[in-house]
Parts: structure tokens; sequence; C-alpha cells
């Protein structure tokens, strides 16, 4: 259901998608995963996940965030999110 939702372009289940990633919980720890989620969920408005863009970028090389931000746009592009 989580993803499911965060497919849709739900910001709140973005994010919490995103921690979990980011956590390990319930599913394979995937850094690079868990900020192309934040991204999403920043631009869908979430608060929250502004400040988990931070943290998960400083855990990051410099070729990771740029991939997080390729993948980022391309499901952007493929879930046809406004904004």
């Amino acid at each position: 259901y989580l993803t499911r939702a965060a497919n849709a372009c739900r910001g709140v289940a973005q994010n919490q998608l995103a921690i979990m990633l980011h956590i390990g919980e319930g599913v394979a720890q995937d850094n690079e995963a868990a900020l192309q989620w934040l991204y999403l969920a920043a631009e869908a408005g979430n608060e929250d996940a502004s400040d988990g863009v931070v943290q998960v970028e400083s855990e990051l090389t410099p070729a990771q965030v740029d991939s997080a931000k390729w993948r980022a746009a391309a499901l952007k592009r493929k879930m046809r999110c406004d904004g």
C-alpha cells in the first residue's frame, strides 16, 4: 500500500518510504533510493522530507547524490506528478 501511495505522488507516503529505505525497516537499506523518494516528497510539499534530504545527502558521495536526482526525475516523469 505504501509503495502504491508513493507512486501516486503522495508526499507523506514518499517520505515514509524514504525513511524505511534509509534505515532498512522492512526493506533492504538503500540510501540512494531513500534520497530519490525524499526529493519527490519534498517537491510534493512534505516539509519533513526537506530535512531528510539534507541528512541523507550528507551520507552519500556526490556521484550517489547525482544518481538519486536522476532517478527521482525519471520516476517523476513516469508518474506524471504535478509540480
